[in-house]
């Protein structure tokens, strides 16, 4: 193990930082579509909840509750 490795362990460094798109109480939509122009395929997220709350949240938005979502 490199000497960074080790001091980053050491630290407790983690690569993501606590936010609404990586925690666990995250929900959203998503819909695929293509424009008129183009036949590639496109996704839209929408409907960015708090499950906790039930409120409107953007997705670098975090609060004390945050709890990280292993399946991001």
């Amino acid at each position: 193990m490199s000497k960074q490795s080790e001091a980053k362990e050491k630290q407790g460094f983690k690569k993501d930082s606590p936010k609404c798109s990586n925690c666990v109480n995250f929900s959203s939509e998503k819909e695929n579509y293509t424009t008129q122009w183009s036949s590639t395929e496109y996704t839209r997220e929408f409907n960015l909840r708090c499950k906790i709350g039930d409120f409107k949240v953007g997705k670098s938005n975090w609060c004390s509750l945050h709890n990280f979502n292993d399946k991001v």
